[in-house]
């Protein structure tokens, strides 16, 4: 059965120089994700590379998520593996990663709790995977809402991301309130 998983060395878990030093532009995750896919580690996937983050999402049967952080580090030419292994975030479980993305999908996980600008990064990411037909079912699924236009209210997000209740039964409501109280108050 197959499983959305994903690797992730963001801000919350490596420092500014270790995340440049795996950062890719766009034509470098072009070839990072094409050669994954050609080579059959995965099903789909999608690179998502800003300045506070890289991150494989990947739709996978079998493929663990430290060959994905391999594959990245070898990609990246980065000699000194075992640093980097240590600062990844792997998620191995569908719902946990979908939760994950929709933590990072409404700026819950970003440097500036709340920043309206990761929703736009994560739909290029999505949109530049699907235009090099890489991407799988469970990979719309999850990216999907960031599609569609948003005012960056908190709560039309999530609305948007409704349909994902089914794949995150643990879903509840304490987790968007204990983070989205540090937000500023707006009226939306």
């Amino acid at each position: 059965m197959n499983t959305l998983q994903v690797i992730s060395l963001s801000h919350e878990n490596a420092s500014l120089a270790y995340r440049e030093a795996l950062q890719l532009s766009a034509p470098e995750a072009d070839l990072f994700m094409l050669s994954l896919k050609q080579r059959d580690l995965v099903t789909g996937l999608v690179v998502v590379t800003t300045c506070n983050r890289t991150e494989v999402y990947f739709e996978s049967e079998g493929t663990p998520t430290t060959l994905i952080q391999e594959e990245l580090l070898s990609f990246k030419k980065i000699e000194n593996r075992a640093i980097y292994q240590k600062l990844f975030k792997n998620i191995r479980q569908s719902q946990d990663t979908f939760q994950y993305l929709l933590e990072v999908g409404i700026g819950l996980r970003s440097q500036v709790l709340g920043d309206r600008q990761i929703i736009s990064q994560l739909k290029a990411s999505y949109q530049q995977a699907h235009a090099l037909q890489v991407t799988s079912p469970l990979l719309h699924r999850g990216f999907n809402p960031c599609s569609r236009p948003t005012n960056g209210c908190i709560t039309r997000l999530l609305s948007g991301w409704e349909h994902l209740r089914w794949a995150t039964p643990r879903w509840s409501g304490s987790l968007i309130s204990s983070r989205a109280k540090h937000l500023p108050r707006r009226n939306c």
